[in-house]
């Protein structure tokens, strides 16, 4: 359900009555609202796993990857919170080509995985809960019981628990969550790391939206997640997105030469982090990704991604991918003004994301 923004916003003058002396009239005084600051952060991660060969599979990696669009109030506690997420679980049947293998695709020609929420009770843990929860019901009930807190109360280790090899709430059963949270905590604190501090007038009809997409090459994935505010027009007040790329490696199975096993690609990747077992983002690598010397504008992904959520500002999700703005470009779609915007690369999975982020904002149900 929608969070309740009207828990932690400023309270807004209102007509002051003058009441004058006998036998004169009352005025009275519009006082405009105060202008409120609020913070809009977008935490992600991407941890890794490979699991074992059975005797008719080779061995396959499984990624998980957690997203969090969290609206904050100046003191840092949380008025709105979205999560979300993806599992993305690579096989083989072929030398050098892997395959997905997850529970269901919203488009299996591009291999974008249906998220957790988007899965909903698709995703059948009910049967296994303590609770009797799908796990769209738990990340509601977490996400309802994280507003009003601050970081420092979400993480707080007095009310954890350890739990299947990690941290569930010890009163999770009376919260509705007994999952363990983890991923959801880490990624909550890195939107507060990483917030954006925005000035408004009125708070009371911001929405907060996630996204995640997918899409699937014969050694390589790449997830781009994201996340926003948007006022009551639709329009865009703060957002953040970024991308993960996943590198594969395939190799024949060491008891039987008819499977094949597929690892993470740990060697000359700079995205991987084999020792934490975890998937760097681009944002994470900044200038390590090393693409400005390959950018007719001489700018990094990172500086790239920013001015582009810098130029959607005050822009509707159909504004962004307006076709009248855009141009062919490497097989995708680039901004035609992009020297000028600062972002010259193709945009089409970030324009999936802001179509998905207004859907999921104006869902009564998130």
């Amino acid at each position: 359900m929608k969070k309740n923004l009207k828990l932690l916003l400023p309270v807004l003058a209102l007509p002051a009555v003058l009441l004058a002396g006998c036998g004169e009239t009352s005025s009275s005084v519009s006082v405009e609202p105060e202008e409120v600051t609020v913070y809009f952060g977008l935490g992600s991660a991407a941890s890794y796993a490979d699991k074992a060969a059975t005797d008719t599979a080779g061995a396959y990696v499984q990624t998980d990857l957690d997203v969090a669009a969290v609206l904050f109030d100046e003191d840092g506690k949380v008025i709105d919170v979205n999560l979300d997420v993806m599992q993305v679980k690579a096989v083989s049947t072929a030398a050098e080509v892997t395959t997905l293998s997850t529970k269901l695709f919203i488009d299996e020609a591009e291999g974008d995985i249906a998220s957790k929420w988007e899965l909903g009770a698709l995703y059948a843990m009910s049967g296994a809960s303590p609770i009797s929860k799908e796990w769209y019901e738990q990340a509601d009930a977490y996400e309802n019981w994280a507003v009003g807190k601050t970081v420092a109360e979400i993480t707080d280790t007095a009310i954890l628990t350890d739990y299947h090899g990690g941290k569930a709430l010890t009163d999770g059963a009376t919260v509705g969550v007994t999952v363990t949270v983890d991923g959801f905590m880490a990624v909550i604190t890195e939107a507060w790391e990483n917030k954006i501090e925005v000035v408004v007038e009125d708070a009371a009809d911001l929405k907060v939206g996630v996204a995640m997409n997918n899409s699937h090459a014969a050694l390589q994935d790449d997830v781009a997640v994201g996340g926003a505010i948007l006022d009551a027009e639709d329009k865009v007040v703060a957002s953040k997105f970024d991308v993960y790329q996943i590198p594969y490696a395939v190799a024949v199975n060491s008891t039987d030469e008819t499977l094949f096993d597929v690892t993470v690609n740990t060697t000359s990747k700079k995205q991987v982090d084999a020792t934490n077992l975890e998937i760097k983002s681009k944002h994470d690598l900044g200038a390590e990704y090393a693409m400005s010397g390959a950018s007719p504008i001489s700018k990094e992904w990172f500086e790239q991604a920013d001015a582009f959520a810098a130029y959607v500002v005050g822009k509707t999700a159909e504004e962004i991918a307006d076709p009248e703005t855009l141009v062919d470009y490497h097989g995708g779609k680039a901004l035609e003004d992009g020297a000028t915007v600062g972002t010259t690369m193709t945009i089409d999975a970030f324009l999936k994301l802001y179509a998905e982020v207004d859907v999921v904002a104006n869902d009564d149900a998130r």
